[in-house]
């Protein structure tokens, strides 16, 4: 067996364990595959320990716009902060205002530094703070959140689409029901030194309320 493999065993068949330690051998399947029961919700652990966030605009709502300098909602994960931040889903709820064609859609900003002034990439920002949702516990979160104000030296780059479209509309009910969520599931993360926005292409210009859900999470060490 070579250095770098890691040997496993387990037993196959139906089980019936009590709480508390007993076997703590895996238990395969018959073509060698783990078998398991979920108890827990897949965020439990981490909400728990206080790394799950959620950072939302206000309820009433603001218009998302096209890349800019003053794109919001912004997280902004600050150089040295020590975190990655893992993006679990973004959702949008509708308040309000006429609707142009268009989608929305995120934005990068790298290099984005942990300073805050006059030349450098993040010259100011409304601040507000992520709510734990280990609700009145948990962690301060790391990042600095602008829900509504901000301004930049340069516009956010183009990221990708959150895979929702708009259509004009003027009625307050032709959007009433729509469903906008994006699962990403963890396949976006904003490390140090970068800032993620949420945006629209072509100014969908509908007053929307925005909420990014997120696990902030230490920063792995090197290889």
């Amino acid at each position: 067996m070579s250095s770098d493999t890691v040997q496993l065993e387990g037993y196959v068949g139906p089980v019936t364990l009590a709480d508390g330690p007993r076997d703590v051998t895996m238990r395969i399947g018959n073509q060698g595959e783990m078998v398991y029961g979920k108890l827990n919700a897949d965020f439990y652990e981490q909400t728990l320990r206080g790394n799950a966030f959620v950072y939302s605009t206000p309820a009433v709502g603001a218009a998302l716009i096209a890349p800019t300098t003053t794109n919001a909602p912004m997280i902004w994960n600050p150089s040295g902060s020590g975190k990655n931040l893992v993006l679990h889903k973004v959702t949008v709820g509708y308040t309000g205002t006429t609707w142009a064609v268009g989608h929305l859609e995120y934005g990068v900003l790298t290099g984005a530094g942990s300073q805050i002034g006059t030349g450098a990439p993040i010259v100011s920002l409304t601040q507000v703070s992520g709510v734990n949702l280990l609700l009145g516990a948990g962690n301060v979160s790391a990042m600095r959140f602008a829900p509504t104000t901000v301004s930049l030296v340069a516009a956010p780059t183009f990221l990708c689409t959150m895979g929702i479209s708009s259509f004009a509309a003027t009625a307050t009910t032709a959007l009433a029901n729509m469903t906008m969520v994006d699962m990403i599931n963890g396949m976006i993360i904003v490390p140090p030194g970068v800032a993620f926005f949420v945006m629209a292409q072509a100014a969908v210009a509908g007053v929307t309320c925005v909420s990014i859900y997120g696990v902030e999470l230490p920063v792995p060490p090197l290889a």
